[in-house]
């Protein structure tokens, strides 16, 4: 009333009664001030006062305080009564399961003791091959012999050897036995070659495209063809002469 008064009346009021407006003002203000900071403190301590958080669009509203959060069970690899998924690599089919007139290469006999067998060819060699996983020292022994007694400086028929490794990085998991013969070593390496690519297709079946796009599953049918009677090979012949 007194701050209205004084806004209304133009002329001063006398020092004594200016310093009691005053206090009076500030004493009103203070409490005022503390009595609304009194309310926010206990609207923000209260619990059935306190605001619902959002997280964002699309987000689950936040639980209330003092409400238990619900944990939920975690997710089994199977349900009770299935059977668990296995966790290794997939193995291949097998020969029992090839259908009537397939010829395809992927059908692989795998033992009990988890080695897989087959047989690979190049011009006129002919190898017997048995692959298996390891986690000692791998080796590889064609005609019980090892790689470097078998081929000794043929540096370039050892990478032949190797390249089914090599192309699926599964270099120093596998062990091999072979046993080869027909042709020479050029023939020898690549049948090796052949029948080792087959046989990991059975322990490891997602080897398979990569194996076959860099074609060692493929028979290579090349050889060399035979010499012609009356020509000096199979296409050279002899000079033309006239007289």
């Amino acid at each position: 009333m007194l701050a209205r008064l004084s806004s209304r009346v133009a002329f001063p009021f006398p020092t004594a009664l200016t310093a009691a407006r005053t206090s009076f003002l500030a004493r009103t203000q203070r409490s005022h001030t503390g009595a609304s900071l009194s309310r926010l403190a206990r609207s923000l301590c209260s619990p059935a006062a306190a605001p619902p958080q959002h997280t964002g669009a699309g987000s689950e509203a936040a639980l209330p305080v003092g409400a238990e959060a619900r944990e939920e069970p975690p997710l089994s690899a199977a349900a009770e009564g299935e059977e668990a998924l296995p966790t290794g690599p997939r193995r291949g089919p097998r020969p029992e399961d090839r259908p009537r007139g397939d010829t395809s290469r992927k059908y692989v006999y795998v033992d009990e003791k988890g080695r897989a067998y087959s047989t690979g060819g190049r011009k006129t060699a002919s190898a017997s091959v048995w692959v298996w996983e390891t986690e000692e020292v791998p080796t590889i022994t064609v005609n019980d012999m090892n790689l470097s007694d078998w081929l000794r400086g043929h540096w370039a028929y050892r990478l032949v050897v190797m390249q089914p490794f090599l192309h699926t990085n599964t270099v120093g998991k596998y062990s091999v036995k072979a046993y080869v013969k027909g042709g020479g070593l050029s023939g020898q390496a690549e049948a090796v070659r052949h029948g080792i690519a087959t046989a990991m297709q059975g322990l490891n079946f997602d080897l398979r495209p990569t194996l076959k796009a860099a074609g060692f599953l493929t028979r290579d049918p090349r050889r060399r063809e035979r010499k012609k009677p009356g020509q000096t090979g199979a296409r050279k012949k002899w000079a033309w002469v006239k007289r």
